[in-house]
Parts: C-alpha cells; structure tokens; sequence
C-alpha cells in the first residue's frame, strides 16, 4: 500500500461574482475614459486605484478572499495589504497580451474580469516545478489542463475572480480584439 503525498500544489481559485459587475463597469468606465485617447491601437491601464473609495466595496472583499487563500495553503501571517490594484483593458485592434511574469514582493494575485468571452484572450498560467519541465512526458491528451500540463488556460466569463499566488507565472493569450477584454488586476504582501 502506498500512501499518497501531494505536497506542492499550486492553488488557483475561481469563482463567479456578478454581483460587482455594474458598479465596477460603471466606474472602470469613467476611469479609462479619461485616459483614452483617439489613438484605438493602445491597450489601457488606470493609475493605482487601491486607495480610490470608489472601489472601497470591493477590496473588502477581495481582502477578505485573499486572506483565505493565504490561510488555506497554510501560511502564517498577521497582515495582508495591498501594493497595487488597476483597472486594464485590450485594444479592439487586437494584439494586446501579457507575457509570462510574476509579481515580485508580493505573496497573493488576483484578477477579476469585467470584460470577455471566448473569443477575447484569455489567462493562461505556466507549470511553476522548473525541475518538472527535465523530464516532462507528453500529456494523455493534448491541451487537457491537468497536473502533466506545462501550462492551463481558463476561460473566464464577466464576473469570473481568479486567485493565485504572486510567484506562479501568468499571462494573457494574444487578444483579436474582436471584443471588448477588460479586467482588474491586484496584488498583496503579507506579513
């Protein structure tokens, strides 16, 4: 008999929320209106918005989540606070994207997506077991997100909140702009 250890998983918690959307939209709207321009080939990113009140409703809560996800993975910590939290949205002339990075000095990410569907871009998040990559095997079947994956892409919906730790790569997939993709994006350190 053997007995199973899973000691280095990576946690990413998903979850829908819709109840943010029309407030959040509302003033994500009028945030990025007041940085664009007539120029329609850029992709646009807010200011930190961690101290706007605006957004007081929501980082309650999203605290709160980040909290949880830090405790369950088994950490101990006295403080969680945040470093950053923008607002960023994708050109409609296509091509906008993130490639592969991790957020250093801080310990929990998170993206909440206002604006998607399938065929906006998508977050893909990369194997962080650099010893795996060694002596990787071909998956079973081909771009299944599973355990033997060098990477898993999720396919969010408006409303979709995704948490995960900071030191765990993460992109966006290249966008065609064929649709408006806009998201949240904050980070936290713990102490």
């Amino acid at each position: 008999m053997f007995k199973n250890y899973n000691f280095f998983p990576t946690n990413i918690w998903e979850g829908i929320f819709p109840e943010y959307l029309k407030q959040l939209e509302k003033t994500c709207d009028d945030i990025l209106n007041n940085i664009k321009n007539a120029d329609v080939n850029k992709s646009y990113q807010s200011h930190n918005l961690q101290n706007d009140e605006r957004f007081s409703f929501f980082i309650k809560d999203i605290k709160k989540y980040s909290n949880n996800f830090l405790t369950e993975t088994g950490s101990k910590f006295t403080n969680l606070e945040f470093t950053s939290l923008w607002v960023q949205e994708f050109s409609l002339q296509g091509g906008g994207h993130h490639y592969p990075h991790v957020h250093q000095n801080t310990h929990v990410s998170g993206i909440y997506y206002l604006k998607c569907n399938k065929d906006t871009s998508k977050p893909i998040f990369y194997d962080p077991r650099a010893g795996a990559e060694m002596t990787k095997l071909p998956q079973a079947i081909v771009d299944a997100n599973t355990s033997s994956a060098p990477s898993v892409v999720l396919q969010p919906v408006p409303g979709t909140m995704i948490i995960f730790p900071s030191f765990l790569s993460h992109g966006h997939l290249i966008d065609s702009g064929k649709s408006p993709y806009r998201f949240i994006h904050w980070h936290m350190k713990a102490e």
